[in-house]
């Protein structure tokens, strides 16, 4: 059975990094956003793998992406 989990792809310089809120621990890194989102489904299934062969609860999906609109500031005034 399939879950999505939200997750949060940056770009950090010159490469990519990502996380899923569900899994703290969980992380991953690419050179491209799409390839980084594939290295964290793989480090995902390995966590989900061994959370479930240690006998723990596997989280399930928590995490909803919102986006907030932030206003501009105005301009400094120059003294």
């Amino acid at each position: 059975m399939k879950k999505t989990y939200g997750v949060v792809i940056r770009k950090t310089g010159h490469t990519y990094t990502a996380y899923a809120p569900d899994f703290p621990d969980c992380v991953a890194a690419g050179r491209t956003a799409e390839s980084t989102k594939k290295n964290l489904a793989m480090a995902l299934r390995r966590q989900i793998k061994a959370l479930m062969a240690e006998g723990k609860q596997v989280p399930e999906p928590a995490v909803t992406l919102r986006y907030v609109e932030v206003p501009e500031p105005p301009a400094r005034k120059s003294a």
